[in-house]
């Protein structure tokens, strides 16, 4: 996530994850819906699971400048928290929402509705009229 990090430090936390988690909605999205030689749909797989996996990352390494100090390990927590509740409860639903007579297609289709929500609710974060503070680097 070299990249990210990169990105993170020319652009600011918040447009660079919201665009992150927005491409990973693309990424998914193009799993479900476009038909694709079997080389292409892995490269589609790994760069969903880069982008969304990866703008966990980023966001974790960046709660450090958007908390204040006095709540930070309870959003970090919290954050966690929740992102390991949707990882673990993502493939019983996915497992029921087949056994129910969902095709593939719509479950790939509502997993890109969460990595939306994650880029809209991160670009929103540029709205609070500062941006996320530089957190400095240790020598």
């Amino acid at each position: 996530m070299v990249y990210l990090g990169y990105l993170i430090d020319r652009v600011g936390p918040e447009r660079s994850l919201a665009l992150h988690y927005a491409i990973g909605a693309v990424f998914v999205a193009l799993i479900a819906l476009v038909a694709m030689p079997y080389a292409i749909l892995l490269a589609s797989f790994f760069f969903s699971g880069v982008t969304s996996i990866g703008s966990q990352t980023g966001a974790n390494a960046t709660c450090g400048a958007l908390y204040p100090a006095r709540m930070r390990t309870t959003g970090i927590g919290w954050s966690l928290g929740i992102g390991r509740l949707g990882g673990i409860s993502a493939a019983p639903l996915g497992g029921f929402l087949l056994a129910r007579g969902l095709p593939p297609k719509e479950i790939f289709l509502s997993a890109c509705l969460f990595a939306i929500v994650a880029a809209v609710a991160t670009g929103l974060l540029a709205l609070r009229g500062r941006p996320a503070a530089a957190v400095p680097s240790q020598p």
